[in-house]
């Protein structure tokens, strides 16, 4: 299932699908079997047969959980820093 915050997220990326557009490290948001919110990054292209009918897509989905949750705390620590540093 998508998670509840990103529901426009998979709505843009089945318009892409049902469009045969290529998807390019687009990010998405879905909960897994443990109901825990995860990040995934996808890129794939679409395949067509002789007739340009789309037959289906190849690609990569990759979860980017944990490297969006460094840049969160990579950037509350510098939102922490009273002085910036010369």
């Amino acid at each position: 299932p998508c998670a509840p915050a990103d529901r426009e997220g998979w709505r843009r990326f089945g318009e892409l699908v049902r469009g045969g557009a290529t998807i390019a490290d687009m990010t998405v948001a879905r909960l897994d079997g443990q109901g825990r919110r995860r990040i995934l990054r996808v890129s794939a292209r679409p395949h067509f047969d002789e007739s340009g009918a789309l037959l289906g897509y190849r690609g990569l989905a990759r979860d980017a959980t944990e490297h969006y949750a460094q840049e969160r705390r990579f950037a509350a620590a510098l939102d922490s820093i009273e002085e910036g540093v010369a």
